[in-house]
């Protein structure tokens, strides 16, 4: 695949039809981020890339499947459809013709098709014509199809035997039989069986331009020549028109950007930045060899070239994962070092990802749209509802009488100041998509000196005139579908996100000011969590917990009532008519009615803007939305509050909780019944719609024998054991389990994401690893940790937590499996997890003024937040002191708080090894019965992780360069100081990164003469007295821990067990030449058998040292050196 992205990127290909296409769990790998990929199914039989962005595509979703791609792809002269399919050649042909014939019936529209029909016919200039071609022949005939194959191309097939066929076809129907251009086949453009077929679709590139959006390179604005060349249009004064105004406003801005702020241009050019000369090279010495191979003459010759072709291949293969693997390492440690959350952050957990593809949808009536036009005006009619006045009842009628009325309210709004319109310009984040006047955040920023004074007299001018200007109305609507999992054929699968103009949202910032100010005057509901400032979930979960804990009834039911499509559906003559309630000034209330009048979104087209007036709900995205449901929302809250049937209710947004208490099954029956109707009756007179199938009851108190009735307009309430609220998965015991695994499995799986940064070939740097563990790990596992810290202290919840984390370390770290998760965490220099959730439950209940809960947390008193971290330092190193694993890393770091504070050590995967001491190091081996004796067998002396590190020859290329630093200093000091812990960090790293490679290649260094007045250094004294043991004539036999070079293959193989297995990626077939023989009257089954338990790393890629090569390897310089003796 990554051979087909050079390809891609020296043609300038927009689209890639595959077949058979290699996947990663159903995703095609390797291709360029933005591109969007069109696959089916779990293992996709065909596949279709579109690179070029600018291209519009819209999936035909009915028509899609694991061997059929077909879009609409939109362009400035038309649509036409493109099918990209797979006939498996185990299969019959029919079925698959049958499906191509229903695609091409569905709808009277160009349609182009690119084919692996695995059938041969001479109509496409192949050399037979077999059953399956005739009948392909049939369906083209019959489908009244062309066939664009031109003459004189190579093959498009050639098999490793050098059969040739022409299986791969390109057809048209007669209304797309003029548009492909320029067909031909690319001999050996890549290493496939398969030859890639190049073509052109006619007047793609030509035409019209099509209907795109302005965008400005933000990174590249010169700031100083924008604030100089920027002039301020003719001063506001009273009674100006607001809307001239506006757009006078909007385009000296735009004029300014567009003098000192270079545009994006449009490139499809995909840049292959991992490809290079070598590999150039190596691809066309592999494309010669196969152009060799497939002219042999004689078979002779053939089996030669066959074989020069493999290994040129193999060779080509090898050096394009090295290549990119080198290239991956270096864009990630340069990301890294800059920004932890850059692009391979963003990449890891998919925070970057091609655009959607809008897929055609069902309708209600089970019709299915064909067209992008059809599916975008769906979207818009399900995603912005019209409030339709057939719906109307009495009451309806006279709200609706009521909005339209004059309001008088003669009360005095307070004008907007220029310190208020300044920080509405600070506060707004950068890097946000702009609205319809492409004026983005960045640009107001710099801006905000020289627009604030005209700025905010312009909004008091609209404020005064009670207007919202037209232009900042507008809004660009961006569809985006809800998740993965959602259903692509249903129109409530997506959520269109509005895009508003910049200085719209100024204005809305500050007239949303002004209505919170007026409803702190007259009093907000205290059962409201969303949209509030210092409230949070946790405080809403929190509430409902206490008052279960407090009530003294029977029995306590927890309804979760579902309001569909609240947000979208709000009715404005409803929340008008609250407005009217809170005596809201003229002025405010007639900015607020006129900013939802004539508002309007749009959706850009290849060739048209389709556009839809919006008429109710809050634009999402805005500023003033959220504060239109809390307004809208408050009269049921407020009359619930005082119903006697209920015990509690709290909303966050649009989540409601009722709480209702009883004594017995049917007084808890009853009230629902009540509570349920009075909801209802609420939501039909604003105009909204309780769902009964999503909305649930859990007992949160008592046990039943049968569970209670509870109907809502004739449907019966479900009842659940487990209901995720808020975030948090509550269960009838309320003993949290359930949520505590499901955070952990969640957690661990975002880490394992962010581990996969390194493609499982290299470690991410340390102290990005405890940034991602504090910020991510922690936030995940830890959210509203208040809820269920309590948990904790139970044994089995503190251990369950401690195993996620220690394998979430174990994988980013590249520790030893066995390394005990105590020891972990001191050399990696991280908090036990269980006691970062404490402290953040503990620092919750301090600052709530709970001293109680803090107390049962802690098990200890705490009047701040240095006692409660103090209190948990106290019981980690308690639990350090008496833990029984970990003992050598407790010799080196005995004390957490100083650990904790030696903030330059970052280890490396070998130092991780060396100070756990579960490494690549015999004595260790020896211990988890990997190796028959603890001894180094070059030295014959204990494999310490200090013998492998310091003294060992096998290593002394290394010792030389970083041991002289750290001669005669303690490991211990030598770590805790800022400067001379790296020459241990990269020595001890190199050791154990290249253990398999110098036990393959084992050359012992020369051992030079020694004056007696010599003192010999510890690497000295290990080879002289390797030197003397060898020397000794007595010592004629091998010794116990070295081999005998007289010993047959398997021998070897059998007497090696005692070879570290430190994980290493292999391929099989480098020790292909080592394989014990075929036994006679063996079958292969049992031959295969055999050695995957002989030699278990013999088939595939290999994560265990593979032990007959480094046998032999042994063999070879055991009888180097006894040669040399003699």
């Amino acid at each position: 695949m990554q051979e087909l992205r050079q390809l891609a990127a020296e043609l300038a290909v927009d689209v890639i039809c595959i077949q058979e296409p290699y996947t990663i769990k159903g995703k095609v790998p390797f291709m360029p981020i933005q591109s969007r990929i069109i696959a089916d199914g779990k293992r996709p039989w065909a596949a279709m890339v579109v690179i070029n962005k600018e291209l519009t595509i819209t999936k035909i979703h009915q028509h899609c499947s694991t061997h059929f791609n077909t879009v609409e792809v939109a362009t400035s002269f038309g649509r036409w459809r493109l099918v990209n399919a797979y006939f498996q050649d185990s299969d019959p042909i029919e079925p698959y013709i049958g499906k191509m014939e229903e695609i091409l019936l569905s709808r009277d529209t160009p349609t182009i098709l690119t084919l692996d029909s695995n059938a041969r016919s001479t109509w496409w200039h192949d050399s037979i014509t077999e059953p399956k071609g005739a009948t392909m022949e049939e369906a083209i005939t019959a489908l009244n199809l062309s066939i664009m194959n031109e003459p004189h191309n190579p093959p498009t097939y050639v098999g490793r035997a050098g059969a040739e066929s022409r299986v791969d076809l390109t057809l048209t129907n007669v209304k797309a039989a003029g548009l492909v251009k320029e067909w031909k086949v690319l001999q050996s453009a890549t290493t496939s069986d398969h030859n890639a077929i190049l073509f052109e679709v006619d007047r793609c590139r030509a035409g019209n331009p099509l209907i795109r959006s302005t965008k400005y390179n933000i990174k590249r604005a010169n700031w100083d020549k924008l604030k100089e060349i920027f002039e301020l249009p003719t001063p506001v004064v009273a009674g100006d028109d607001v809307d001239k105004k506006a757009i006078e406003l909007t385009t000296s801005i735009k004029r300014a950007m567009d003098l000192s702020i270079p545009k994006i241009k449009g490139c499809n050019a995909v840049i292959n930045k991992v490809w290079n000369s070598e590999l150039t090279n190596a691809r066309r010495a592999a494309r010669k060899a196969r152009s060799h191979y497939q002219r042999a003459n004689t078979e002779q010759q053939r089996l030669y070239l066959l074989d020069v072709y493999r290994r040129l291949k193999d060779q080509y293969k090898a050096k394009l994962l090295e290549v990119r693997t080198k290239s991956w390492e270096n864009f990630v440690n340069t990301q890294l070092t800059t920004d932890v959350w850059g692009v391979p952050y963003k990449l890891a957990v998919e925070k970057i990802r091609p655009t959607d593809i809008i897929s055609t949808l069902e309708r209600g009536d089970g019709t299915t749209t064909t067209t992008r036009e059809e599916t975008l005006e769906l979207l818009m009619d399900v995603l912005l509802p019209d409030d339709k006045l057939e719906d109307d009842n009495e009451n309806h009628v006279v709200d609706r009488a009521q909005m339209s009325d004059i309001y008088i309210n003669q009360a005095v709004v307070c004008p907007f100041a220029e310190v208020e319109v300044e920080n509405a310009i600070r506060i707004m984040k950068k890097g946000k998509a702009p609205g319809p006047d492409a004026i983005k955040a960045e640009v107001l920023h710099n801006l905000a000196p020289k627009i604030t004074s005209y700025l905010c007299t312009l909004l008091n001018e609209c404020l005064i005139q009670g207007r919202v200007p037209s232009c900042w109305k507008t809004a660009n609507l961006v569809i985006l579908k809800k998740g993965a999992d959602k259903d692509p054929k249903n129109p409530k699968s997506y959520r269109p996100i509005c895009l508003l103009n910049t200085l719209g949202k100024v204005q809305e910032r500050l007239l949303c000011k002004r209505i919170k100010e007026l409803r702190v005057l007259s009093g907000m509901s205290d059962n409201q969590y969303g949209f509030r400032k210092g409230r949070s979930t946790e405080d809403a979960i929190n509430r409902a917990l206490h008052v279960v804990e407090e009530s003294k009834a029977n029995y306590i039911i927890a309804m979760f009532v579902d309001i569909s499509g609240a947000i979208d559906n709000l009715w404005w003559p409803a929340l008008f008519a609250r407005l009217r309630e809170l005596g809201t000034p003229m002025c405010l209330y007639e900015s607020l009615k006129d900013y939802c009048r004539a508002r309007k979104g749009n959706i850009r087209g290849p060739q048209r803007t389709m556009t839809k007036y919006t008429t109710k709900g809050c634009p999402q995205g805005s500023v003033l939305g959220p504060e239109f449901w809390d307004i809208s929302l408050e009269p049921i809250l407020d009359m619930m509050s005082r119903n006697p049937d209920l015990t509690d209710i709290v909303a966050y947004a649009d989540d409601i909780l009722f709480l209702i208490d009883g004594r017995n099954r049917l007084e808890l029956e009853t009230k629902s019944r009540r509570v349920l109707n009075i909801m209802h009756e609420w939501c039909t007179r604003v105009k909204l719609q309780l769902a009964p199938h999503k909305t649930t009851y859990m007992l949160l108190k008592g046990k039943l024998l049968r569970n209670p009735v509870v109907k809502l307009n004739g449907v019966s309430i479900r009842r659940t054991r487990t209901t995720k609220y808020l975030g948090v998965l509550l269960d009838e015991h309320l003993n949290f389990n359930a949520h505590i695994t499901d955070a952990l499995n969640r957690g661990v799986a975002v880490m394992n994401k962010i581990t996969t940064i390194g493609q499982r070939r290299f470690n991410i740097p340390m102290d990005c690893i405890r940034t991602y563990h504090n910020s991510v790990l922690r936030s995940v596992v830890g959210y509203a940790a208040s809820v269920w810290a309590h948990r904790i202290n139970l044994s089995y919840v503190s251990t369950k937590i401690r195993r996620a984390q220690r394998a979430v370390l174990l994988r980013m770290t590249g520790a030893f499996s066995t390394t005990a998760g105590e020891s972990l965490l001191i050399s990696v220099g991280l908090w036990p997890l269980d006691l970062q959730i404490l402290e953040q439950a503990s620092n919750y209940w301090l600052k709530k003024q709970k001293p109680e809960k803090v107390t049962s947390l802690l098990n200890a008193a705490a009047a701040n937040r240095r006692d409660i971290r103090n209190a948990l330092l106290n019981r980690w190193q308690s639990q350090w002191d008496t833990c029984e694993k970990g003992r050598r890393v407790h010799e080196i770091f005995p004390n957490v708080r100083e650990r904790l504070g030696l903030k330059h050590l970052n280890p490396s995967r070998g130092l991780m090894h060396y100070i756990t001491g579960h490494g690549p190091y015999m004595s260790y081996l020896y211990k988890i019965k990997k190796a028959n004796s603890c001894d180094c067998t070059i030295c014959n002396v204990p494999g310490t992780p200090e013998h492998s590190t310091f003294e060992c020859p096998l290593n002394y290329d290394l010792q030389v360069d970083h041991l002289p630093p750290l001669s005669g200093r303690q490991v211990g000091e030598i770590i805790r100081n800022a400067n001379s812990w790296m020459n241990l960090n990269t020595l001890a790293d190199t050791v154990s990164k290249h253990a398999p490679e110098r036990l393959d290649n084992m050359i012992i260094p020369p051992i030079e003469e020694e004056s007696n007045t010599q003192t010999p250094t510890p690497i000295r004294q290990t080879r002289l007295r390797t030197q003397a043991e060898n020397n000794n004539p007595v010592n004629n036999e091998p010794a116990q821990n070295t081999l005998n070079p007289n010993l047959n293959e398997t021998q070897i193989h059998t007497q090696t067990n005692n070879l570290m297995q430190e994980p290493s990626r292999r391929l099989g077939r480098e020790n292909r030449r080592f394989r014990p023989p075929k036994r006679e009257n063996e079958t292969w089954p049992e031959y295969r058998r055999r050695l995957q338990r002989e030699c278990p790393t013999r088939l595939g890629f290999s994560t265990k040292w593979t032990r007959s090569s480094r046998a032999l390897a042994l063999a070879r310089a055991r009888e180097r050196r006894n040669n040399s003796e003699d």
